[in-house]
């Protein structure tokens, strides 16, 4: 098949990809979008949806903290703080911004209805005055002041659904802005510093690991072959099969996220495993005395159905990840396994073209022999032999022991858990956390119910009373807003702006107070409240806990509605971003389960079809679960969850470790032809197999294990955890699946 013909005509196709690519310009696009890790077909997604149309989307905001010791209440600070308010007001981007230095509170007296600052500062007395009513009032505290006085918050309302530029763009603005304002201490989180902090990373990290992926490359490529053709030859193929691989992601609309970082070692390493295979057939014949082109043609006919098979159940359990609903995890699954795939048309295309046109080359010894692999094999082929039920015993008992631990696994997954604890993004976080009750919106939409007119009917009110306090001492919120705030509001004014006053008022002060509440809501500071009263909203900030412990405030939520809330009063549902990627993170178990089950069908019927034999199809499964059930042992003792994050490391160590068997059944298959015994089938494939599958295991998990480097922690447990479970997959196919095939006499000879 591999003609000199044939591959000039490969080699003709490889300069007409690459020359379209380059035609077409492709430009990498670096991207974090928290809305990628949403479930798409998640019901609660559309609800969502609806919500931000009539209210808002929840996580378009940023919080800046400022502070000052020993407080804020100093003249000089609060002149530099407002001056910065200022300026962010008229940044572009920029719908509003709320804090206690402009906002003011409205006193109804006999006289009229006068505005008056929250927080003054002209004179010591007024400045003196304020401090007391401020740390006094709990409505502030908590809110947009710290308990102890030391900052003040900002709450900048960006345009909604801001794009990633212009979030970029108006985030830079408001740090040169607050460099520039003399006030050393601040602090901020949201959507927007997220988001560009991790592209900032991400770029950093996808040049690294490249460069890094390169250079390994290199070095194995030397111990390999000690040749100057041996690492010419593959870096060629190599270099052509990536740029393949990313511009098809690029020009399909793909964009680099947090998931692609790992795509360089990934696609590097997966097409050297593969021609690690091919060049170590092509020099035995070498060796052998084939002159070249014969040995080119004797080595595709050879290996050229098991690098297919390999590459393509590789790519099989990336593809896996597309059954899953979230898009981050469903275009990283689609475009890694493509890229396997290309890769894998570069080694066809371009490698016997290099290998017809580059001088014909051995590898030299690297201090160990042909014959040391032949002892040290053939040692280890009599011992596993001689000892079958102490190996049977020891893979089935350790399995059984992970696959116990892999149930005690946690579905749990954080907002920032991609970076370590360490990390100045995740501290900043968790300084709001902890001074301000949280950085993480919560949102629950409200709808009056059957019985009742509007969300302003008092006993609706009487409800969110309770219903508010239930939410602070359960979710550990600072101070929430809703319709109720608004009412509160109002009984403050018509109480001289006494802080006592800041509570729902009684039935007749309400009714006292109705002919004023469409003014109050008519000037409400941002949406809580439908046009028509039906609808509204509780908003407030809470700390990131996580989605394990969030799921068991779900359900105590629940209950308390169950319990206390009429549905024809009022009906409360939770909602928002942080709500629906804590619901990613547990639906992500399903789902890995449905595409392990998807990957280990596809590879089942290869397997059957190779052998015809669905005894044989059984048996080449089972020592590709032992890598995964170790994996997952590992995984709870070293306390790793399962989240979005983790959700991919199992289907695509399946897809990688599952080529070591097939390289073995195919060898083995082709082992049936000389008609000898099936001991002597698995002696001969062991010898001629086993070098290469230990070769490219060292390839392909030091590949992995390099991603141990990146701050990302999904990046750092998919490199230690898949990189593992490659060594796992070797110990299974070298020293157990020769076992498990040995019973199988009637089927070797039935061909």
């Amino acid at each position: 098949m591999f003609t000199r013909r044939i591959v000039v005509l490969f080699g003709s196709l490889a300069i007409g990809i690459t020359l379209t690519y380059l035609l077409l310009g492709p430009t990498p696009v670096f991207t974090y979008d928290f809305e990628n890790f949403f479930a798409e077909d998640d019901p609660e997604l559309l609800f969502y949806e609806r919500f931000r149309e009539v209210f808002e989307n929840d996580n378009d905001y940023l919080l800046i903290a400022l502070g000052n010791s020993p407080n804020v209440f100093q003249p000089d600070f609060l002149d530099q703080a407002l001056a910065v308010e200022n300026h962010l007001k008229e940044l572009e981007n920029v719908e509003s911004v709320l804090s206690l230095l402009s906002a003011e509170e409205r006193i109804i007296s006999p006289f009229g209805i006068r505005k008056d600052n929250i927080l003054q500062w002209q004179t010591e007395a007024l400045l003196s005055r304020s401090k007391q009513a401020l740390l006094e009032d709990s409505s502030w505290t908590g809110g947009l002041l710290a308990k102890e006085g030391k900052y003040l918050i900002m709450i900048v309302r960006n345009t909604q659904q801001i794009t990633k530029d212009d979030g970029d763009l108006l985030y830079h603005s408001i740090v040169n802005q607050l460099r520039e304002s003399g006030i050393s201490d601040y602090r901020i989180a949201g959507k927007i510093k997220a988001q560009a902090e991790f592209v900032s990373l991400l770029q950093d990290e996808f040049a690294f690991f490249l460069s890094i992926s390169f250079l390994l490359v290199l070095g194995w490529l030397y111990l390999i072959f000690r040749s100057f053709w041996g690492v010419l030859i593959p870096i060629i193929v190599l270099a052509f099969g990536f740029f393949w691989a990313v511009s098809f992601l690029l020009v399909s609309g793909g964009e680099l996220d947090v998931l692609a970082v790992m795509q360089p070692p990934i696609l590097l390493v997966i097409g050297l495993s593969g021609m690690v295979h091919l060049l170590t057939v092509y020099i035995r014949n070498l060796r052998h005395g084939m002159p070249k082109e014969q040995a080119i043609q004797h080595t595709f006919k050879e290996l050229f159905i098991p690098v297919f098979l390999t590459s393509l159940t590789t790519a099989v359990g990336f593809f896996s990840l597309t059954i899953s609903d979230v898009i981050s995890l469903e275009r990283f699954g689609w475009f890694t396994g493509m890229g396997v795939l290309w890769m894998f048309l570069a080694i066809i295309f371009i490698l016997p073209l290099a290998l017809y046109v580059f001088p014909p080359f051995a590898s030299k010894p690297i201090g160990n022999s042909d014959s040391f692999w032949q002892r040290g094999l053939g040692w280890v082929f009599l011992r596993i032999i001689r000892w079958r039920w102490l190996v049977h015993g020891v893979f089935v008992v350790l399995s059984l022991s992970a696959a116990i631990a892999v149930s005690q696994v946690k579905t749990n997954g954080f907002i920032l858990d991609n970076l370590p604890s360490d990390h100045a993004l995740v501290q900043d976080f968790d300084f709001f956390d902890k001074t301000f009750g949280g950085s993480k919106p919560l949102e629950f939409h409200i709808q009056v119910g059957q019985e009742k007119e509007t969300l302003l009917d008092y006993e609706i009110l009487c409800d969110l009373d309770q219903l508010e306090q239930f939410i602070q001492s359960t979710f550990g919120t600072g101070t929430v807003v809703s319709p109720l705030t608004l009412v509160k509001s109002l009984n403050k004014a018509q109480n001289q702006g006494s802080s006592k006053a800041f509570t729902l008022p009684t039935p007749a002060q309400y009714d006292r107070m109705l002919p004023l509440i469409d003014r109050y809501v008519a000037q409400q500071p941002f949406p809580i409240l439908s046009a028509d009263l039906k609808q509204g909203r509780i908003t407030t900030y809470m700390a990131d806990i996580g989605s394990l412990k969030g799921e068991e405030l779900e359900r105590e939520f629940d209950a308390y509605l169950e319990e206390h809330i009429s549905p024809k009063r009022i009906e409360v549902r939770m909602t928002g971003t942080s709500y629906l990627i804590d619901r990613s993170h547990r639906q992500v178990t399903a789902q890995l389960l449905s595409g392990l089950g998807f990957a280990f069908l596809c590879v089942a019927l290869l397997t059957g079809l190779l052998f015809r034999s669905w005894r044989m199809a059984l048996i080449g499964l089972i020592p590709n679960l032992v890598p995964l059930l170790w994996m997952g042992g590992l995984m709870y003792l070293l306390d790793v969850n399962f989240n979005l994050s983790t959700a991919i490391i199992f289907a695509v160590a399946f897809g990688i470790a599952v080529d070591d068997s097939i390289h073995f059944i195919t060898k083995l298959g082709a082992e049936r032809n000389t008609r000898k015994s099936l001991m002597y089938g698995l002696k001969s494939t062991y010898f001629t197999t086993g070098k290469a599958l230990v070769l490219t295991t060292i390839i392909l998990s030091s590949g992995f294990l390099v991603l141990t480097g990146s701050d990302f922690q999904i990046t750092f447990y998919a490199g230690l955890l898949i990189g593992l479970s490659l060594i796992f997959a070797l110990a299974a196919d070298i020293l157990w699946l020769p076992l498990l095939i040995l019973p199988l006499k009637k089927v070797w000879l039935r061909h």
